[in-house]
């Protein structure tokens, strides 16, 4: 599959129901909280897409270095949420951003936004129109800035420090699925600490700014 082929078939899932998207991927929508419908809708895409990663810590279309990201969004255009990107590893071994895993999720990212409506039942929430982008050279820019900053109180050790206020667009935020899991670490002291994992997001104010440049609300 080369890139247009993959952005015209994304386009063609825009305007239809999380049901019609499941049926295409022969799977059954979940019922119940939202802890059981958080990332089915981005798994789901990426079967009927043909995402080739899986679990791997890769982009989602391995060939096309193109990561899959979904973005719900309200009425007026904006974020619901923060976005995910990738865990934290602590320390943080990659010694440059530019070989880092969070750039290379975002250098290419597939952004499938959809309308969320909390008065609507999960199937039938609707599927907008994706856009296929790459951070310009303020972001990338800004992205990194962010990066250096929070990789270098991790790997000192500053972890105590941290939290999800440092970083214009990227933040450092505890992985909801693992809230309860404590890894140990030694503080920028020496003591011996231990703190829950940890992921990469994109800040609302970020994606809003993505959206807003390329979608007419």
């Amino acid at each position: 599959m080369d890139t247009e082929r993959l952005l015209k078939h994304a386009e063609g899932l825009s305007g239809k129901s999380f049901l019609e998207v499941a049926k295409l991927a022969h799977i059954a929508v979940p019922l119940g909280n939202r802890l059981n419908t958080k990332g089915w809708l981005g798994q789901t895409l990426e079967i009927v897409l043909g995402a080739t990663a899986g679990s791997k810590s890769l982009p989602d279309f391995i060939d096309l270095g193109i990561e899959l990201k979904t973005l719900p969004i309200l009425s007026d255009g904006s974020p619901k949420e923060s976005t995910y990107i990738c865990t934290a590893p602590m320390p943080i071994r990659e010694p440059t951003w530019a070989e880092s895993r969070v750039l290379n999720k975002l250098r290419k990212v597939l952004w499938f936004p959809y309308f969320y409506n909390k008065q609507l039942p999960f199937e039938n929430q609707l599927l907008g129109t994706p856009l296929l982008w790459s951070p310009n050279f303020a972001q990338y820019r800004q992205l990194q800035s962010d990066w250096e900053e929070l990789v270098e109180r991790i790997n000192t050790g500053n972890i105590e420090n941290l939290s999800a206020h440092i970083g214009e667009y990227l933040q450092l935020r505890p992985k909801a699925s693992r809230s309860r899991i404590q890894i140990p670490l030694i503080s920028h002291e020496g003591e011996h600490i231990s703190t829950t994992p940890k992921g990469f997001y994109l800040r609302p104010s970020f994606t809003k700014e993505i959206i807003f440049n390329h979608y007419i609300f």
